[in-house]
Formats: structure tokens, sequence, C-alpha cells
């Protein structure tokens, strides 16, 4: 079973400071809650077939996922690919000028749960919305009171 949800969020800065703050890996765990380490395997961050183990504490538990650039378009989209243990998920991030202090963030989840992971998949969609949107919600919050970059 394969969910998908989509979450848009409008941010009062200019795209060109929105996707400075999105591609700057030192602010990361200020709006990923569970990050704790990413560490970059090959390539340059975020660059298209840039490849990271990215490292997260999600209640109480260690999950290393696997993080692969799959699509790059500066300023205005970058996708990626996650292979994990329990799922594995391809992530859209579109960014769109919606005027010179507004851009409107959409992000399009996709998830593949694997093994025993399947069977809470009717949970997991919920889940993962509210968690997405949160961090979404916290990097809103951080670029809105953050100097231009």
């Amino acid at each position: 079973m394969t969910i998908r949800f989509e979450l848009t969020l409008t941010i009062d800065r200019p795209r060109a400071d929105v996707w400075a703050l999105f591609t700057d890996r030192t602010q990361q765990q200020k709006w990923q809650a569970t990050l704790q380490r990413v560490a970059l395997l090959h390539g340059e961050p975020f660059t298209e077939g840039a490849v990271s183990d990215a490292v997260y504490l999600e209640g109480g538990r260690r999950i290393v996922m696997r993080e692969t650039v799959v699509a790059l378009e500066p300023l205005s989209r970058v996708d990626f690919s996650y292979v994990a243990a329990v799922a594995d998920s391809i992530i859209e991030n579109r960014f769109v000028e919606e005027g010179p202090e507004r851009t409107v963030w959409r992000c399009a989840v996709t998830l593949a749960p694997k093994g025993f992971a399947r069977i809470l998949a009717p949970l997991m969609k919920p889940l993962a919305a509210r968690k997405t949107l949160a961090d979404m919600r916290r990097f809103k919050a951080l670029a809105q009171r953050e100097v231009p970059v």
C-alpha cells in the first residue's frame, strides 16, 4: 500500500530567502525536530545525485534514512528519495513565488511502507502528515524571523 499526501504552506519571505534557508544544512535541525544529523556520502549538498545518510530519533528509536536528491531546479524545486528499513519515500518540494515577499511551499509525500509497517499503513498517513506539517510550520516560523540570507 502506498500512502500519498500533499501539504501547502505560505511563507511571508521572498523565494530566494526561503530557498537559501531550506538548502542550508546547518539550519535543518532547527525546523526538523527529530533530525539528529546528516552525513554527506556522495556529491555536494543539494545537488542532483547527492547522497546522504539522515539520522532521526523517532519515538526513542534511531532511524537512518538514505537520502538522494533526485531532482533539482534552484529556487523552485528539490525532490528527495529516502530508503529506510520501515518505508521508502519520495518527497517533492516546490517553491512558488506569489509576490516579492511571499512564497508558497508545496510538499508532496509518497510513502511505501515495508514489512510489518504495511499493516500499520492506514495509521501512518495521518501521523506522517501531522509530523510533516509541524516541520513545515517550524520552518515557516524560522524563515519569517531570520534576517535575510
